[in-house]
């Protein structure tokens, strides 16, 4: 599980796009092995600093193939709250 101590999680509704950040990005890339989920990590070290989870709501409302992955990966309740989906 990503870190939890003071996420920066940001959605954006009107590209159903949630963006979970742990930690300093700016020396980080984004890497896309699973369709929808994009892992931020560190250049230097791999280590996970991020996720970028396009269409958000409709994995959570409709627990599409992604959501088992992303409830490993933080409270996905807990994150929706903050996002305002429920």
């Amino acid at each position: 599980m990503l870190c939890m101590k003071n996420p920066r999680i940001n959605y954006d509704s009107k590209f159903d796009i949630m963006y979970y950040i742990c930690g300093d990005t700016t020396n980080s890339y984004g890497d896309e092995d699973i369709d929808n989920i994009i892992v931020l990590k560190d250049i230097d070290s791999d280590e996970v600093r991020g996720y970028t989870i396009m269409n958000f709501k409709r994995i959570c409302i409709n627990h599409t193939k992604e959501y088992g992955i992303i409830s490993k990966l933080f409270d996905i309740n807990s994150v929706m709250k903050i996002c305002g989906l429920i």
